[in-house]
């Protein structure tokens, strides 16, 4: 199942790429949303090999996500290959300079199931993909719009 959108944002491609490498915020978000997020390598910063778990619950159950790092290209893209019981992710995320002080953002994910009981949640995610697909959208542009919000405000 993909998922894909795209945003522009009034603020330079550099700019953008330093917000969106920023794990650390990353690893806060996560956070305060009920996660636990836990470094698994010895890397510094946001390099290709990069690892990460990440717990949490959904659907009345706790999940275990890896996620790793599997292509850094500055200041244009960056890949993530995510794991879970049974399901494969990709997450993409593109910068395009549109001009100086303009940059597109575009995000995509896409999950495969790799078991039977996983073929069903992504069943129940594609019965309800106009529903996700609005929030995804809903939440990729509030990043987008809070990330220029910092840039105008100077920080």
């Amino acid at each position: 199942m993909e998922l894909s959108t795209r945003e522009d944002i009034d603020a330079p491609q550099a700019w953008v790429w330093d917000r969106i490498t920023d794990h650390q915020s990353f690893e806060k978000i996560a956070l305060r949303r009920g996660a636990d997020v836990q470094r698994n390598d010895r890397a510094t910063g946001f390099v290709t090999g990069a690892a990460w778990t990440l717990s949490f619950r959904f659907r009345g159950r706790d999940r275990l996500v890896e996620a790793r790092l599997a292509d850094v290209a500055p200041p244009d893209s960056w890949t993530a290959n995510l794991s879970s019981a049974g399901i494969d992710g990709v997450v993409q995320v593109e910068l395009v300079e549109m001009s100086r002080s303009r940059t597109r953002l575009i995000v995509k994910a896409d999950m495969s199931a790799r078991t039977l009981s996983a073929r069903l949640m992504l069943q129940s995610f594609k019965l309800a993909r106009a529903g996700m697909l609005r929030r995804f959208r809903e939440r990729v542009a509030g990043f987008a719009a809070d990330l220029e919000e910092r840039y105008k405000a100077g920080a």
